[in-house]
């Protein structure tokens, strides 16, 4: 395996209705990992744990390089919808020390995306599509994808997939994606794990298995702690 990219040492939380941890886990550059579950299992804490939007109550969260970049890719856009997806890049130039606002593009114009349009005249999955882009021009270390596929056509789906895989393997970088689509999972994942109630009780690292046991596997997990 290569280096560790990141480590979390016995993370812990509470909330109101979910008791979450202790969550140990390591990512290393080079794995995508897939986090999956049920709503409510803990898996946005974790992502919110990992990016600092949410501090632990006990544990740990360390990065190889101290400091990571981090390209996360929510469900929704968060740009303004009056701004063209060439804006968002000009925007974005002034945000990222490391901003590559020709490779942007040159993501836009793979994705068949109108750097011209005003957002709010893009589709659902071409919003995607742009948000998508700006995760990969900035030397992100860690893709983190909150379920950012889902409601998206099939085939703009695989092709997001496709080149995030490519990123990873072509740069010191991993990600990190929760999903409720196991076909995504069966199609790039290098490691899964089953998030329930606040812990991880399953994983599998390297061949994933077939859908069908997947899916059983989910369903285990998710019942035997009721």
């Amino acid at each position: 395996m290569s280096q560790p990219l990141v480590m979390t040492t016995e993370l812990t939380k509470a909330w109101p209705t979910l008791a979450f941890g202790p969550v140990s886990l390591t990512i290393a550059s080079g794995e995508i990992v897939a986090l999956i579950g049920e709503n409510g299992a803990g898996k946005t804490t974790l992502l919110n744990l990992l990016t600092g939007v949410v501090q632990p109550q006990h544990g740990q969260v360390s990065f190889a390089t101290g400091h990571p970049t981090f390209g996360i890719v929510p469900d929704t856009c968060p740009f303004p919808e009056e701004l063209t997806a060439r804006e968002v890049g000009q925007l974005l130039a002034t945000v990222y020390p490391q901003w590559h606002l020709t490779t942007y593009l040159k993501y836009l114009d793979q994705l068949r995306v109108a750097a011209t349009q005003p957002l709010k005249t893009l589709s659902k999955g071409n919003r995607a599509k742009v948000v998508f882009a700006t995760a990969l021009a900035h030397d992100a270390e860690l893709l983190i994808f909150d379920e950012m596929t889902a409601g998206l056509d099939p085939l703009v789906r695989q092709t997001i997939l496709q080149l995030a895989q490519e990123y990873v393997q072509t740069h010191p970088a991993a990600m990190l994606m929760t999903t409720h689509i196991l076909e995504d999972v069966t199609q790039v994942a290098t490691r899964a794990l089953i998030m329930a109630h606040g812990q991880i009780v399953w994983q599998q690292a390297g061949p994933m298995p077939s859908l069908a046991a997947l899916r059983q596997q989910l369903l285990r997990a998710e019942t035997e702690g009721d």
